[in-house]
């Protein structure tokens, strides 16, 4: 049985390792089936360095990076760290408090609020009130984009149509005024929610209706929706699979093939306010009370326990690597899946405590013990490789670079590299500090190449391949 522990320790000394493979026979091996599905919750707020909350708006900008929107602020996140974007107090007038951020295929990032929409592109702010456009529109409710890239600012009696020049840059608006159809299908004038599907169309629900716009016009065919799902529809999603969401007082349901099915919705957990299906076909819901997640005909409640702060949460986003991330008002949530297994193999190579394990490209699995490291098949638990060590220290961390090599840092033992059969300790470029006996963790940087966090700090690898201090960031 293969036990992992985050426990650090070790004595400190340096030895030679000599290199041994073997094989094990697939019949002494076997592989637990039991897999479960978890997540992993990181929230960061004001005392995490996050500029301001509650955040209303998210959005992920071409480049990768995420922007943020609070009632007040404009806010680009890199992963690592935050930026504040000052946004002018003529931009918050025209705008009023902000309400979201989009990012589409054009240029620039948008903001808006119930009485306008602004974009901020290379380092200038263009605001456009909807008082000022012709007709009423009501309230600013949202952004949407089709897939030709136009964008469109989704209002309480229609839509406001970008129209932009050749240069990307200069934009006007133009009012598409929802109609009132003839009977009682839909109530319009009260656009509660919209989303863009991958057809091009732009749904939009109006109280117990849907209302279809595509190639620039209206459908009058505008679709009541059954009693039995939603009484009041208060907003719609377009998901991946194809399938249109709608939420109301009444619960959740999806059309498919034109047939709609409804699927409830949590007791006692409120109504539904933000919704999201992401890539592996799951729909994600959130409001007020927290989070929930609705997979193979079952809900699942995000519980709050699980990460300190509010989890109301006032948008939802996946973003390009299946991360999802959550605005709230307590600050920013990342959401991350993981898979939590069991290895089970017989025999002395894996047994004992394990204190390291990565997983390489090719899907096998590196694991180190005391004393040695070993390689398995990611699925069978086959063995197909054993490095062995002349000293009793553990393998505390495994990388896999893109070169093929594979480091291993010991806890008392130094930093090693394997490549083509040959095992070499990496030695250090200036012996006038302390030697570095332990390494907790290895990563490779693109720019920085193989780096180890150690008790010196962060080292780097040289392209003379010795140890030397890691510079980041200039300092």
């Amino acid at each position: 049985m293969i036990d992992v522990i985050d426990r650090i320790g070790g004595r400190h000394w340096c030895r030679r390792m000599v290199l041994a493979t073997a094989l094990l026979a697939v019949g002494l091996l076997r592989a637990a089936p039991a897999v479960t599905t978890a997540y992993a919750l990181k929230l960061w707020t004001v005392e995490d360095r996050l500029p301001g909350s509650p955040v209303v708006g998210l959005a992920q900008a071409e480049d990768g990076y995420l922007w943020l929107a609070t009632h007040v602020q404009l806010i680009r996140f890199n992963g690592v760290e935050f930026y504040d974007v000052p946004v002018p107090v003529a931009v918050r007038e025209k705008t009023g408090e902000l309400a979201g951020v989009f990012c589409g295929q054009a240029q620039g990032v948008w903001v808006y609020g119930e009485n306008g929409v602004a974009r901020y592109l290379t380092g200038e702010w263009q605001v456009w009130s909807a008082a000022a456009l012709p007709g009423t529109v009501g309230n600013i409710l949202g952004m949407v984009e089709t897939p030709d890239g136009v964008i469109r600012a989704v209002a309480e009696r229609g839509l406001l149509e970008a129209v932009t020049a050749a240069d990307d840059v200069t934009t006007q608006f133009v009012v598409k005024r929802c109609p009132v159809p003839p009977d009682d299908r839909a109530t319009l004038g009260a656009v509660t929610g919209a989303a863009s599907d991958q057809s091009g169309s732009i749904w939009m629900t109006a109280w117990n209706g849907l209302v279809e716009y595509r190639d620039g016009r209206f459908d009058d065919q505008s679709m009541r929706l059954p009693d039995f799902l939603v009484e009041a529809a208060d907003g719609v999603h377009a998901g991946r699979s194809g399938r249109l969401w709608v939420y109301g007082p009444n619960g959740v349901a999806y059309r498919e093939k034109n047939i709609w099915t409804p699927i409830g919705f949590p007791e006692n957990a409120g109504m539904a306010t933000v919704m999201l299906e992401v890539s592996d076909g799951g729909l994600w819901i959130g409001n007020p009370t927290g989070m929930f997640r609705w997979e193979a005909g079952r809900w699942e409640r995000i519980e709050e326990q699980d990460t300190p702060g509010s989890l109301s949460v006032n948008t939802l986003i996946e973003d390009r690597d299946g991360t999802i991330w959550a605005a709230c008002d307590g600050g920013l949530l990342r959401i991350r899946k993981k898979s939590v297994g069991t290895l089970v193999a017989e025999g002395r190579a894996t047994a004992g405590t394990a204190y390291a394990l990565r997983r390489m490209a090719d899907d096998s699995v590196w694991v180190g013990y005391k004393g040695r490291a070993v390689r398995l098949t990611g699925k069978e638990g086959r063995l197909l490789q054993t490095l062995y060590l002349d000293a009793d220290v553990p393998v505390s961390a495994l990388l896999q670079d893109t070169a093929g090599r594979v480091w291993m840092g010991t806890l008392g033992g130094g930093l090693f590299m394997y490549r083509d059969g040959a095992l070499t300790l990496v030695t250090q470029s200036d012996y006038s500090m302390p030697v570095v006996h332990t390494v907790y963790t290895l990563f490779e940087d693109a720019a920085l190449g193989i780096l180890a966090g150690t008790p010196q700090g962060l080292m780097r690898v040289s392209v003379s391949g010795e140890l030397e201090t890691a510079v980041v960031y200039g300092s």
